[in-house]
């Protein structure tokens, strides 16, 4: 089960990765910012991500 108090908003976490893009010159103004919410179906990893020594 996913502790949503730990997870922001979606908006606001669309707008923070934004601005991080924008920072580095990812991505400039104008632009058109749309956030989806997903649930969880699965995953895969990809490389070692679970060490259990």
């Amino acid at each position: 089960m996913i502790d949503k108090s730990r997870v922001p908003k979606s908006e606001r976490l669309a707008g923070i990765l934004f601005e991080a893009l924008k920072k580095h010159g990812a991505i400039d103004e104008p632009a058109w910012l749309q956030w989806y919410v997903a649930e969880e179906r699965g995953g895969k990893p990809h490389g070692n991500v679970l060490d259990f020594e």
